[in-house]
């Protein structure tokens, strides 16, 4: 009976012994040594990450801004109103519709023509007839 008590005694030291082994080397981890210091860590990463997101969200905002202020130039510059400020003007039908080759029109037709600021109404006429060179033009000097 007492060797089964030694035995015991033994088997439970060692036990014991194996054991607080364990819990010191669970006690020197970092994080368990100072656990505080672990939530600041994420802390920390938490924060650089939102910093991050943050430049990222800021730069791409930066970056389609200036996208729709090109495109709003271009369509400002190609626009019919931008057109026609510029000296052009547009020639339309009765019917509204544009024209496009004075073939389209006919003799005495009534056209309306649109500028940037109004726009005036006018009855088409023929156009004169173009001279073919050579033809009753003289090139010299008059005598």
């Amino acid at each position: 009976m007492s060797q089964l008590r030694t035995r015991a005694r033994r088997c439970l030291a060692g036990r014991l012994d194996r054991e607080m082994s364990w819990l010191s080397a669970i006690r020197s981890r970092p994080v368990l040594a100072s656990p505080v210091r672990e939530v600041e860590r994420q802390q920390e990463l938490v924060t650089a990450l939102t910093q991050r997101a943050r430049r990222c969200l800021s730069a791409g905002l930066d970056r389609a801004s200036d996208d729709v202020s090109h495109v709003r130039a271009r369509l400002i510059a190609l626009s019919p109103a931008a057109t026609l400020r510029r000296g052009y003007a547009i020639v339309q039908h009765g019917d509204a519709s544009v024209v496009r080759s004075a073939a389209e029109v006919a003799p005495d037709e009534a056209l309306t023509v649109r500028f940037a600021d109004d726009q005036l109404a006018v009855t088409a006429a023929r156009p004169p007839r173009a001279e073919t060179p050579g033809a009753g033009a003289s090139t010299g000097p008059a005598s």
